[in-house]
């Protein structure tokens, strides 16, 4: 399948988009591939994908990637740290729930609202 990424302009190939999981792994195997030692006999551990450590488009395995590499949990927080003083020395104006770092990182991770944030059903009529 040949696409064109709007975001990049770049043309993308994605050479085995329709080969289902059961030929992906008889091809790895046949052909002896090294993979990622994080999957084993065809399934990841515990992950659906392995990916950056805190997608947002890994879906619901993020939680699970924190509590396996907390210090990565730790840097994003610290990363958060450093853009919340960026955005104060700038005078951007206060986001709600981005009071600390650890707020950015609860909305981030989008587990609950946070007190006075907004979501999608408050624009549905």
């Amino acid at each position: 399948m040949v696409e064109n990424c709007y975001r990049t302009s770049k043309t993308l190939i994605n050479p085995i988009i329709n080969w289902d999981d059961e030929y992906l792994w008889w091809y790895i195997r046949h052909n002896k591939i090294t993979i990622n030692p994080l999957y084993k006999d065809g399934r990841s551990e515990g992950c659906g994908r392995i990916g950056c450590i805190g997608c947002p488009m890994s879906g619901n395995g993020r939680e699970q990637e924190f509590a396996i590499y907390p210090q990565y949990k730790h840097l994003y927080i610290r990363a958060f740290e450093r853009m919340l003083e960026y955005r104060k020395q700038c005078g951007c104006k206060d986001v709600v729930g981005w009071k600390t770092a650890q707020g950015v990182f609860d909305w981030w991770m989008e587990d609950k609202n946070i007190r006075g944030q907004m979501e999608l059903s408050d624009f549905i009529s």
